[in-house]
């Protein structure tokens, strides 16, 4: 599973985060209150960024591998709401204390910040940041999120083919505007491929995350 990808295990009226991918094997016998595996659904947590074209998506992981003062905030303000701690009091060009994470901070978001290193010690927090703040092509084995819609159409179906998940949650910026940015040419594309539903159930979220 790509780095950029986070798998969420979920009910019909619940949904956490987890660290892994979530198994579908039954609960151990006693645990009498564990959830019944058939109810259990594994969806991946996908932020796609649609260009326009293949060059457009090069030009955009090009202009995010040096990334200024402003990106690195953004990355920062990101992170620290997964990890509930605010990143942006740091001194950038100091190496970042693990201990300022609290017991209750998921050591799989802590790992995924500190990226390719192997501790925080080995690097100012800034190196952490920029590489969180650079992005990937989609198809270069990178684990990419940029590409054209039919380059993350190609994403989603291989996600479905090799992995063992019931779907992908889009997240990102809710403004309308980055909204149809992302989703005015990728929506169409996943809805000819039949891996998109046009219609949804009529009861609530519970119902919709049942019926598929």
């Amino acid at each position: 599973m790509s780095s950029q990808l986070r798998a969420v295990s979920a009910r019909p009226s619940t949904a956490t985060i987890d660290t892994a991918t979530p198994s579908r094997a039954g609960a151990p016998a006693g645990c009498e209150h564990a959830r019944d595996a058939d109810d259990i659904k594994t969806l991946f947590v996908f932020t796609p960024i649609v260009a326009a074209s293949a060059d457009e998506a090069d030009r955009i992981v090009r202009a995010s591998l040096d990334p200024d003062e402003a990106a690195l905030r953004d990355v920062a303000e990101a992170w620290s709401s997964d990890l509930e701690t605010d990143l942006t009091t740091l001194d950038l060009d100091k190496p970042l204390d693990p201990a300022v994470f609290g017991e209750h901070v998921s050591q799989g978001t802590i790992k995924g910040l500190r990226g390719d290193f192997d501790s925080f010690a080995e690097a100012p927090l800034r190196d952490v940041l920029a590489g969180k703040a650079r992005l990937g092509r989609i198809g270069n084995g990178t684990g990419g999120t940029v590409g054209t819609a039919e380059e993350i159409a190609d994403l989603v179906e291989e996600l479905g083919e090799d992995a063992d998940n019931d779907g992908l949650l889009f997240s990102g910026d809710l403004h309308p505007v980055t909204l149809h940015r992302m989703l005015d040419e990728l929506v169409p594309v996943l809805r000819r491929r039949g891996i998109l539903r046009s219609e949804f159930a009529t009861g609530g979220l519970g119902e919709n995350l049942s019926s598929f």
